[in-house]
């Protein structure tokens, strides 16, 4: 016999679907972008708002998302046609480098062929580009991962200042305490969470931070300037996906 009680499910409107969808899309550290099936942007969240605005190695051009590389762009455009290609969609996301030869942006592209919604004009969004700064780390949770494993005040301060992969000795540098200390607090860390190596901490450390931005804020809240609005052609304004 079960005991798991049926949880009733919430009825939304569409609107307020759509709504929750979009400010959910709005937290997340990652850009997103949804594409037809001509590849056209219709959809980007607040993030991707921003890199298209201020990034140097990709852009809106034509209403498409655009790598400022050769060898990138070629390969931005190659992915985001094979996954709106309801024929040759591929089974999982496809890894692409969007680089300037010194630094750059990781992007995934996926096929939302099998979860497709038309609207009222029949246009729908084909493919999902997810595009990530790996400069950019989002704020773990350190107090809820110290009430997790018991850790105390000093030993959270350890943690957080060896982000992203620093040694305890400079660690000990940026808190102004001694490398002794420093490494008490390491020891006393390893003990409480099961692990011995800096890299196995870190891991499960960053393990637990989700891709969001922090307090529900994100980094990029600056005000726009009029310059940096993306304006859609008018055959092709963004449209709300349907949940």
């Amino acid at each position: 016999m079960s005991f798991a009680k049926r949880v009733p499910r919430a009825k939304f409107s569409p609107a307020a679907k759509l709504a929750a969808l979009e400010s959910t899309l709005d937290l997340l550290t990652p850009a997103v972008y949804f594409t037809d099936q001509q590849g056209a942007v219709v959809f980007m969240n607040s993030a991707a708002r921003y890199q298209v605005s201020a990034s140097k190695v990709l852009c809106l051009r034509d209403n498409h998302l655009v790598a400022v590389n050769g060898k990138a762009r070629v390969a931005l455009e190659a992915a985001i046609a094979q996954a709106c290609d309801q024929e040759a969609q591929p089974p999982h996301g496809i890894s692409v480098a969007i680089s300037d030869g010194v630094a750059g942006l990781c992007a995934t592209v996926l096929s939302l062929h099998a979860r497709r919604h038309s609207d009222s004009r029949g246009a729908f969004a084909a493919a999902a580009v997810f595009v990530q700064d790996p400069t950019h780390l989002p704020t773990p949770p350190t107090d809820a991962f110290a009430n997790l494993y018991g850790l105390t005040e000093a030993e959270s301060r350890i943690l957080l200042a060896m982000l992203p992969g620093r040694c305890a000795k400079k660690a000990a540098e940026i808190l102004g305490i001694s490398l002794a200390t420093a490494k008490t607090h390491l020891q006393h860390i390893h003990a409480k969470t099961g692990t011995s190596k800096q890299t196995e901490l870190m891991s499960l450390f960053l393990n637990s931070t989700l891709p969001i931005n922090s307090m529900g804020k994100s980094r990029i809240s600056a005000p726009k300037r009029r310059d940096q609005t993306v304006k859609f052609p008018q055959a092709a304004r963004p449209v709300r996906p349907r949940l």
